[in-house]
C-alpha cells in the first residue's frame, strides 16, 4: 500500500505539533518582547538617573578641586614643598573631569569638556610657573572664569538631557504597555482558536469512538459508529467498524458451534452406555438418556422426563425399590440381577442434580479374582514358611549330629596308639558337615526373604567390635591356608549398635570370608571400625584382591550370582554371601556400600545408625600365613 506523502499533514501528530508549535512561538514572542522591554527599561533608567547623576557629581567635584587649586596657588599649604599638593590636586581634577565626561549623556557638552581641558592646561602652565614666588601675584582671572563657567554649563546640560530622557522613557513605557496588551489579547485569541481547533478535529472524534466502544462492550452491536477523517482518529473509527463486523460474524459462528455442540452432546448421551439423568431445582427429571433404561430395566418401558426423581431414586442415586443386603461401598451398589453399578451424584449450578451410573460388574469381578489370587499367594507363603521351618529342623538336626560325632571320633583317634589317618578323615567329615550346614542356613536365609527393618523392641545393644573380633577368629585359618595377611584394628571406643548379635557376627564373617577367598597369595585383608562425622558406626572390610567391575555391583548382590572372571573361576561358593550381607544390613537399617576396581582390590562398607559408645584402650591384632 502506497502512503501519500501529504498524509502526515492531516494526522493527529501533525495537528498537535502545529498547535503546540504555534502556542510555543506565541509564548516565545511574548517572552522575547518582554525581555527586550525590560532591557530597554533598564537602559532608560541608566540613561535617566545613573549616568547624569554621576556626571553632575563628578563635574561638581572637579569644580571644588579647581577652587582648592586656586587657593593653593595663593596660600600654599606646605611652604617648603608647595609643588606636591599642587600636583595632587591637578591629578584629582583631571580624574574627576574624565569621569564626568565618560558619564555625560549630553552630546553638546563634549565641546565644553574640550574647552575646560584646554583652559585648564593653560592655567596649569601659568600657575605652575608662578607657584612658590613671593609677592602679590594675581590669578589668571579669565582662564579661571572660563573653567568655572564651562563646568556650570556641563552640569546644566546634563540636567536638561536627563529631563528629556525621562520624558522619552515615559512615552516609551506607555507604548510598550499598549503593545503588550495588544500582544496578550492576540495570543489569548489565537490560543483559544487553537484549542477549539484541536477539540473539533481530535477530541470530538475520540469522544465519539469512546461512546461507541462503551455501547459495543455493553452488547449493542448495532450502534452507529461515525465515519471520521483521514487522521488516526478516523483510522480508529474505521477499525472499530471492522471490529464490530468481526464480532457479529464471530458471535454467529459461536452460535452455530454451540448448536453443533448441543447436537453432539445429545448424540453422545443417546449412544452412551452410562446412564445420565438431570433434574431441575424442583427435583423433576428434565433429561434422561437411553442408558438409564438399559441399566434399570424396570424403567425402560416408561417415560422418565417429567417424573419426580424422588419417587424413583434416593438422593445418592440408588433406586428406591432396590433391596440392599449387607454393607455397600459408598457410591456403589448391586442390583437384584447381580450387576454392580457406580453412581456419581452432584448438584448443578441451577440447583438441580446430575446422576451418572456406570456398570462396574467386570471391574468387580477382576477385583474378586485378584483377591482370590492374593489369598492363594499368602497361603503359599505361609506354606513355604512352614516348609522352611521344618526343613531347617530336619536338615540341621542330622548335620549337627554328624558334625558332633565326627568331632568325637577325631578326638578319639588323636589318642596314642590310634591311626592318625582316621582322625584326619573324621576332621574332613566334620569340616564337610559344617560346610553343608552353613549352605543350608544360607539357603534358608535367602528363602526367608526377610529384608524388613527389625522391630526396635526386639533388638539388643551389641558390641560391634566384639562381633567383628569373633568373625576374624573364624576366618583366620582360611587366611593362613591361602597366604593372606589378616589385619584387625580394634577401635579406641566400644562401638555399640542396636541389632541381633548372631546376625551381625554372620555379616562380618561373610564379608571377611569373601575378601579372603577372592584375594591373592601374599595379599592382605583389613577390618576396621570407625565413627563418621554424623555419629554413625562404619565397618570397612578392605582387601587387595582381584576387584570387581563397577558395572557388576548390582549383579553380585543377587542370590547365587558370582562374577566369573579372573581368579573367581577357581573359587568355590554358592554366591549367597554378599546377598545375605545386604539383607542383614537392611534388616538393621544399615547401608552397604561398595568401592572396587579390577586388579586393585575392593572396599565393602556397612554404615550403621549410632547406638552408644564408651572409651576403651585401643588394641590391634594381626594374623598372616607363612
Amino acid at each position: 500500500m502506497i502512503r501519500s506523502p501529504f498524509k502526515f499533514l492531516v494526522s493527529v501528530k501533525a495537528k498537535l505539533f502545529a498547535g503546540f508549535l504555534a502556542m510555543t512561538l506565541l509564548i516565545a514572542g511574548l517572552g522575547g518582547y518582554a525581555l527586550l522591554s525590560i532591557d530597554n527599561a533598564g537602559q532608560v533608567v541608566t540613561d535617566t538617573f545613573d549616568r547624569p547623576l554621576m556626571a553632575v557629581n563628578f563635574a561638581r567635584s572637579a569644580g571644588q578641586t579647581f577652587a582648592a587649586l586656586e587657593i593653593e596657588t595663593l596660600r600654599p599649604s606646605d611652604v617648603d614643598n608647595p609643588q606636591a599638593e599642587f600636583d595632587r590636586l591637578v591629578t584629582q581634577f583631571r580624574e574627576d573631569l574624565e569621569v564626568a565626561r565618560a558619564r555625560s549623556i549630553a552630546p553638546r557638552a563634549e565641546s565644553f569638556f574640550d574647552d575646560i581641558v584646554s583652559d585648564f592646561s593653560s592655567w596649569e602652565i601659568s600657575e605652575r610657573a608662578r607657584l612658590g614666588q613671593t609677592g602679590t601675584a594675581q590669578l589668571n582671572a579669565a582662564l579661571s572664569n572660563d573653567i568655572e563657567e564651562n563646568l556650570d554649563i556641563v552640569i546644566e546640560l546634563q540636567t536638561n538631557q536627563s529631563f528629556r530622557n525621562r520624558e522619552q522613557a515615559i512615552s516609551t513605557m506607555a507604548r510598550v504597555r499598549r503593545f503588550s496588551l495588544i500582544a496578550v489579547a492576540t495570543a489569548l485569541i489565537l490560543t483559544l482558536g487553537l484549542t477549539a481547533w484541536i477539540a473539533m478535529t481530535i477530541v470530538r472524534p475520540l469522544k465519539a469512538a469512546a461512546g461507541a466502544a462503551a455501547q459495543i462492550s455493553a452488547g449493542r452491536l448495532d450502534v452507529m459508529i461515525p465515519k471520521g477523517g483521514e487522521d488516526e482518529t478516523g483510522q480508529l473509527l474505521k477499525s472499530m467498524r471492522s471490529m464490530q463486523t468481526n464480532i457479529r460474524d464471530r458471535m454467529a459462528q459461536e452460535q452455530d458451534l454451540r448448536t453443533l455442540a448441543q447436537h453432539r452432546l445429545a448424540d453422545s448421551l443417546e449412544n452412551s452406555k452410562d446412564g445420565v439423568l438431570l433434574t431441575d431445582i424442583d427435583g423433576r427429571i428434565i433429561v434422561a438418556n437411553p442408558g438409564v433404561g438399559q441399566l434399570f430395566q424396570n424403567l425402560s418401558e416408561q417415560p422418565l422426563v417429567g417424573q419426580m426423581c424422588g419417587t424413583l431414586f434416593a438422593a445418592d442415586g440408588v433406586p428406591v425399590a432396590l433391596n440392599q443386603d449387607g454393607p455397600q461401598q459408598s457410591g456403589e451398589f448391586q442390583l437384584d440381577d447381580g450387576r454392580w453399578l457406580r453412581v456419581n451424584a452432584s448438584a448443578t449450578r441451577e440447583g438441580g442434580r446430575l446422576f451418572i451410573w456406570s456398570d462396574i460388574t467386570e471391574s468387580k469381578q477382576r477385583t474378586e479374582h485378584l483377591r482370590q489370587a492374593r489369598d492363594a499367594a499368602e497361603a503359599a507363603s505361609r506354606a513355604k514358611t512352614m516348609f522352611m521351618a521344618a526343613m531347617s529342623h530336619e536338615l540341621n538336626t542330622p548335620l549337627n549330629a554328624i558334625v558332633g560325632l565326627s568331632d568325637m571320633l577325631q578326638l578319639e583317634y588323636r589318642k596314642p596308639g590310634r591311626d592318625p589317618s582316621h582322625a584326619d578323615m573324621a576332621g574332613l567329615i566334620s569340616q564337610s558337615g559344617s560346610h553343608i550346614a552353613q549352605i543350608v542356613r544360607d539357603v534358608l536365609e535367602i528363602a526367608n526373604d526377610d529384608t524388613e527393618v527389625i522391630d526396635p523392641a526386639t533388638l539388643s545393644t551389641v558390641d560391634l567390635g566384639k562381633a567383628v573380633d569373633q568373625a576374624v577368629s573364624g576366618v583366620r585359618d582360611l587366611a593362613a591356608q591361602t597366604g593372606v595377611r589378616l589385619i584387625w584394628t580394634k577401635p579406641s571406643r566400644v562401638q555399640c549398635v542396636q541389632g541381633d548379635a548372631l546376625d551381625l557376627k554372620q555379616l562380618a564373617a561373610k564379608l571377611l570370608d569373601n575378601a579372603v577367598k577372592f584375594n591373592r597369595s601374599g595379599g592382605a585383608v583389613k577390618a576396621q571400625l570407625s565413627e563418621t562425622q554424623t555419629g554413625q558406626i562404619r565397618l570397612d572390610i578392605i582387601d587387595t584382591g582381584i576387584g570387581i567391575d563397577p558395572k557388576n555391583f548390582d549383579h553380585i548382590l543377587q542370590p547365587f550370582q558370582q562374577v566369573d572372571e579372573g581368579y573367581s573361576r577357581a573359587v568355590d561358593g554358592t554366591g549367597l554371601g554378599l546377598s545375605i550381607v545386604d539383607r542383614i544390613a537392611k534388616r538393621h537399617g544399615a547401608e552397604l556400600k561398595i568401592q572396587s576396581a579390577l586388579d586393585k582390590g575392593s572396599v565393602f562398607s556397612v554404615i550403621f545408625p549410632r547406638s552408644s559408645s564408651m572409651t576403651e584402650t585401643p588394641h590391634q591384632t594381626e594374623s598372616h600365613a607363612a
